[in-house]
């Protein structure tokens, strides 16, 4: 904004110059003046513009980083998301695993407890009884 006003503050002396330079009796001290106040504003334009576009980069810079760290986040939570769902189908599966290990426990004891035979293993040509 100040390097545009400053640009716009620096056309009118500059046009009284372009005027005063088509005239056959030229006033130079209306010149020079006109001309080292034209500059003065040019170069004020040219300050608030470098300052301008340093603070443009900086804001730039601001948001890149602004915008990685928010990236890296989203991808963190993800990431724990993942994770967490991963780690209950774990817990799951183990739980079903135990219950069906439960469960063939249950009928194996069952169908032992109700079988008529006893149960029994050959060892070297011996018979041997498990069941006490």
């Amino acid at each position: 904004m100040s390097a545009d006003s400053s640009t716009r503050a620096a056309t009118k002396p500059m046009n009284m110059v372009s005027r005063e330079l088509r005239k056959q009796d030229l006033d130079l001290e209306l010149i020079e003046r006109a001309g080292k106040y034209g500059k003065d504003e040019l170069n004020k334009a040219d300050d608030a513009l470098t300052k301008a576009s340093e603070e443009l980069k900086k804001s730039q810079e601001a948001a890149r980083h602004q915008e990685k760290s928010e990236t890296e986040e989203q991808l963190k939570e993800k990431a724990l998301k993942e994770n967490d769902e991963t780690a209950k189908k774990a817990c799951q599966s183990y739980e079903n695993e135990q219950e069906e290990t439960r469960s063939d426990i249950l009928n194996t004891e069952t169908a032992d407890e109700f079988s008529a035979e006893p149960i029994s293993e050959t060892v070297l040509g011996t018979r041997l009884d498990l069941r006490g």
